[in-house]
């Protein structure tokens, strides 16, 4: 720049910017059921974030056996094994600090998985 006194120009400095991974974020949260013995039950929940991302259910404190879909799909639930709180963890897969968002169902919304 220059003006009537004169004028100078600094050396150009680079500015870089970097995509910063977005956190996974829960937009459609499972919601309970009832079922009778013996029927079928889905859980589903909707997340977004940057890909990939990994789903793991878990019912108590143990996660579900092949529970690593934004669906858990239930046949032939019985209520010594499928009644209970459920919770799904969406998390971004290959993160450095593995960035996770998990919502817990509460016992109100999942009044009893299973009726007999």
């Amino acid at each position: 720049m220059t003006n009537a006194f004169g004028g100078a120009t600094s050396d150009s400095a680079r500015v870089t910017v970097t995509a910063t991974p977005g956190r996974p974020v829960i937009l459609r949260h499972p919601v309970g059921c009832s079922v009778p013995h013996l029927g079928s039950f889905g859980l589903s929940v909707l997340a977004a974030g940057d890909a990939p991302l990994s789903y793991q259910w878990w019912t108590g404190r143990s996660p579900v056996e092949g529970g690593t879909n934004p669906i858990l799909a239930v046949a032939g639930a019985r209520k010594a094994l499928h009644q209970g709180l459920y919770a799904v963890q969406v998390c971004r897969v290959f993160s450095v600090r593995n960035k996770c968002a998990m919502h817990c169902l509460s016992e109100r919304s999942l009044a009893a998985m299973t009726r007999c």
